[in-house]
């Protein structure tokens, strides 16, 4: 870590209780505040062959203003008064001359799995946008394959305790794992994966916090509704380790499925994706691949599961599928991965997608009729392929 860094990090530490004393006093304690600093210490996965091999442990630091619930809304009850945060990231990633630096802002749920003062246990989920200072390029920084732009996503998870040290500060030990990557949208594009060990204060102006409100019931099991998705995506057309010069590519998508609630928290999917890559199409007209039909030849047909988890009018959707429509991926996959391993098959026939909805009327109160909307990244087996946003109705 650069000596200018380890100092930052370190005024940082020492001077954070009398920041956030002087912060919280301005809100007047209206809220339950947290303000947490971590330092992350860890090492950049090496995930493709140009990767320096002798990078150093990167730092990064994480200023955490958060508040937790204090039982007003019902789900504060269902996931045991969590803390909603944002955090704002700086630091080195291991390589100053490849991979730069990164900065970040990454809004946040924290957990409370286990309590049993002095010691609590934590998990902690964020995602956001990060700007990195080299990405790849061309000229002079063609050995970083793992961001090939300067704004991606980032999304980190982390589980660690802490420990009460006084009664408005508390220790923290964990560990931690960040993934940036801009989904496809610019190649190169392995993305950047760092496990790392994580160390923290936390400074609580409130001494005791206030919680409010009676647990609410939980909801049976809903009946079956119907969904409709339409989304617009946009991709390179070109493979994870392969520069082009080729324009943003449009992906239009439309689901059809069919969901049902298990609780209050849990939402599970059934249905239908149908997609048409643009460039799929156009890779089509100028290879001159198909005499009829080319239209067709460029569209995905995707039979997919999903889980959704509700957080009041927001929820995280994890979903998988299998392309039992995909001829041009298909014939495309024949030609460049001949000879490949198992994973490169996988990525032909398998299609995931982890995003964020939005629902314009609380979904626990079960309406007939609602509207989302939301974003999300499109893989092909762990692969990105590309990033969307997309609408919706249930009805």
């Amino acid at each position: 870590m650069h000596p200018k860094l380890k100092l930052c990090s370190f005024i940082i530490f020492l001077h954070l209780p009398a920041s956030c004393d002087t912060l919280a006093n301005a809100s007047q304690l209206k809220k339950n505040w947290q303000f947490e600093y971590f330092l992350h210490c860890g090492k950049a996965i090496k995930n493709y062959r140009r990767m320096p091999d002798n990078l150093s442990p990167a730092w990064l630091n994480e200023l955490k203003i958060g508040i937790v619930a204090n039982g007003d809304k019902y789900w504060h009850h269902l996931y045991n008064f969590p803390q909603v945060s944002v955090s704002f990231y700086h630091g080195s990633l291991g390589s100053e001359k490849v991979l730069g630096q990164n900065f970040a802002i990454i809004p946040g749920v924290t957990f409370n799995t286990w309590k049993n003062r002095p010691w609590q246990v934590h998990t902690s989920i964020g995602a956001g946008l990060a700007y990195f200072s080299k990405p790849f390029d061309q000229e002079t920084n063609f050995d970083n394959r793992a961001i090939g732009s300067s704004v991606t996503a980032m999304a980190t998870a982390g589980l660690y305790v802490d420990y009460n040290l006084a009664r408005h500060m508390d220790f923290m030990l964990g560990a931690s794992v960040i993934h940036c990557s801009n989904g496809h949208y610019q190649v190169p594009n392995y993305g950047l994966n760092l496990p790392s060990v994580m160390l923290g204060l936390r400074y609580r102006p409130n001494k005791v916090y206030c919680f409010v409100g009676q647990k609410p019931d939980y909801l049976p099991r809903g009946p079956l509704k119907y969904n409709i998705r339409a989304g617009l995506g946009a991709h390179e057309f070109a493979g994870t380790d392969i520069p082009t010069v080729e324009a943003k590519w449009a992906v239009y998508t439309a689901d059809f499925y069919v969901s049902k609630r298990y609780g209050p928290v849990s939402n599970v999917h059934c249905g239908l994706a149908v997609k048409y890559y643009n460039g799929f199409y156009n890779k089509i007209k100028q290879d001159e691949l198909y005499l009829k039909n080319q239209h067709l030849k460029a569209g995905v047909l995707t039979l997919f599961l999903a889980y959704e988890l509700m957080i009041h009018k927001f929820s995280l959707v994890a979903q998988a599928g299998i392309d039992v429509y995909n001829p041009f991926y298909h014939h495309w996959f024949a030609l460049t991965h001949s000879g490949k391993n198992i994973s490169y098959f996988l990525e032909s026939v398998t299609s995931t997608r982890v995003g964020v909805q939005y629902y314009l009327f609380d979904p626990k109160m079960n309406a007939s009729n609602n509207v989302f909307i939301g974003t999300y990244v499109k893989a092909n087996f762990g692969t990105a392929d590309f990033v969307g946003i997309n609408t919706g109705l249930v009805f």
